[in-house]
C-alpha cells in the first residue's frame, strides 16, 4: 500500500510541480512557494526512489534463486518506505545548497555522509 501511495503521490507532485514552474516565477512566488516548490520536489524523489528501490529489491531477492544459491528476502514495503524518504532526501538539500551558492565537494561529502548514516540506522533499528 505505501508503495502505490508513493508512485501516486510522486507523480501528482510532478504534475503540481510542472504548472508551478511554467506559470511562476521565483521572485514573485515568495518564501512560501520556495518551501512549496521544495516539497513538491522531495514528495516526487520519495516516489521515484521508492519505486526504484522495491524493483532492486525485488530483483536482488529473484537472482539468487535464478542462480541457486543462498536466498535473500524481499524489503517489506514499510522499510522500503523509509529507505526512499531518507534518500529522497539527498536531491532536496544538495539543490538547496546550490541554491545558496554553498555546494562544494566537502559538502557533498556531508550529504551523503549523513544519508549512509540514516540508512545504517533505518537498517538496524526497523523491523
Amino acid at each position: 500500500m505505501w508503495i502505490k501511495i508513493a508512485a501516486i503521490s510522486s507523480f501528482v507532485s510532478i504534475l503540481v510541480l510542472v504548472v508551478v514552474l511554467n506559470t511562476t516565477e521565483p521572485t514573485n512566488i515568495g518564501p512560501v512557494g520556495v518551501l512549496a516548490v521544495f516539497a513538491l520536489i522531495y514528495i516526487a524523489f520519495v516516489g521515484i526512489f521508492v519505486l526504484l528501490i522495491k524493483a532492486l529489491s525485488y530483483i536482488f531477492a529473484k537472482i539468487p534463486r535464478l542462480l541457486g544459491t543462498k536466498k535473500y528476502e524481499q524489503l517489506s514495503d514499510k522499510k522500503i518506505y523509509y529507505y526512499g524518504s531518507v534518500v529522497a532526501s539527498t536531491p532536496v538539500l544538495l539543490i538547496g545548497m546550490q541554491s545558496i551558492d554553498k555546494l562544494g565537494i566537502y559538502d557533498v561529502a556531508l550529504v551523503l555522509l549523513f544519508v549512509s548514516m540514516a540508512c545504517f540506522y533505518i537498517s538496524k533499528r526497523s523491523n
